[in-house]
């Protein structure tokens, strides 16, 4: 139980630096965070030196997926999605190897059923030796509950076609 909490907890924070370097990397995409107080839970309506006024504090875990390489391809990753109410936050970590030249990852999320409900969530950027994206929209995915990982041609950029599965996990 102590090492599932530390799992947790690791997956927190890389998430949380992880969409923060997204927010800030990201053009033409405005989202406004909550303001929060030291000291001070967010959520809270509490004043740095008052007594709580409002809703506790409840933290959001995220539910996470393991993405396993697809038929010949190599490699592997974790996927993570939550949504607090307002906010849907989906994140992609993923080790693949460079894709083949005039190619790129593309992430994608897929509703079991109706079978063939699926949306792009964006191009994987590589950052040092692993390849991440970062989703957050004002809508709630949870019913998205696979995670694909696909090799799309450059040329074609984000069309919203998938093309080749390379890594597949579910929620």
């Amino acid at each position: 139980m102590k090492q599932v909490l530390v799992i947790l907890v690791i997956i927190a924070v890389v998430g949380v630096g992880a969409l923060g370097w997204y927010y800030f990397k990201v053009k033409n995409q405005v989202v406004s965070l909550p303001t929060v107080t030291e000291g001070v839970a967010p959520g809270s309506t509490e004043t740095a030196e008052g007594e709580p006024e409002g809703e506790e504090f409840a933290a959001v875990v995220p539910d996470v997926a393991t993405l396993e390489a697809v038929e010949d391809y190599v490699g592997s990753g974790t996927a993570s999605r939550s949504f607090d109410g307002k906010v849907f936050s989906h994140i992609v970590n993923a080790n693949l190897p460079e894709p083949a030249p005039g190619k790129f990852y593309e992430g994608w999320l897929v509703k079991s059923q109706p079978a063939g409900d699926f949306f792009s969530t964006g191009k994987l950027e590589k950052q040092d030796e692993a390849y991440w994206l970062g989703y957050v929209v004002n809508q709630d995915y949870s019913e998205y509950n696979q995670v694909v990982v696909t090799e799309e041609t450059e040329a074609n950029g984000l069309d919203g076609n998938p093309e080749t599965h390379v890594l597949e996990g579910s929620f």
